[in-house]
C-alpha cells in the first residue's frame, strides 16, 4: 500500500509538472485527462493523487512522456515547445494539444514524439 501512494505522489507530481512545462492550462488538462468529479486543484494541493494502475493513471504517464520526449526534441525551448504543440502538424493531421483531447490522440502523440526521439 505505501509503495502505491509513493507511486501515485510522484506520478501526480510528474504530471503537474510536466503541463506546467508544456504551457497546459487546467482546462485543457482536465479534458486530456478525462478527469471527472476531481478537480485540477485537488491534485495541486495533495487532495487526490492519480492512481498509476488507472485508465487516468496511463493518461497520466503519456502526457508525462509528450513533454519529455518534446523537451528533449527542443532541446528546452518553451517557445517551440508551445509552437509544435498549438500548430497544425501534418503527420498527425491536427493540432497535437487537440488531439491530446482523446485518450487515443494522446497515446498516438506520445507515440508520433517518442518515435522521433528514438528514430
Amino acid at each position: 500500500m505505501e509503495e502505491t501512494t509513493r507511486l501515485s505522489a510522484v506520478l501526480t507530481d510528474a504530471l503537474l509538472n510536466s503541463a506546467a512545462y508544456l504551457g497546459i492550462t487546467d482546462t485543457d488538462l482536465s479534458l486530456i485527462l478525462g478527469a471527472g468529479p476531481v478537480p485540477i486543484e485537488e491534485y495541486r494541493t495533495g487532495a487526490a493523487e492519480i492512481d498509476p494502475d488507472s485508465a487516468l493513471g496511463a493518461r497520466a504517464r503519456d502526457i508525462v512522456r509528450v513533454f519529455t520526449a518534446l523537451d528533449t526534441i527542443t532541446a528546452g525551448d518553451a517557445g517551440t515547445r508551445s509552437q509544435w504543440l498549438n500548430h497544425y502538424n501534418q503527420h498527425l493531421n491536427g493540432s497535437p494539444i487537440e488531439l491530446m483531447r482523446d485518450p487515443a490522440g494522446l497515446a498516438r502523440v506520445a507515440d508520433y514524439l517518442d518515435g522521433n526521439l528514438h528514430g
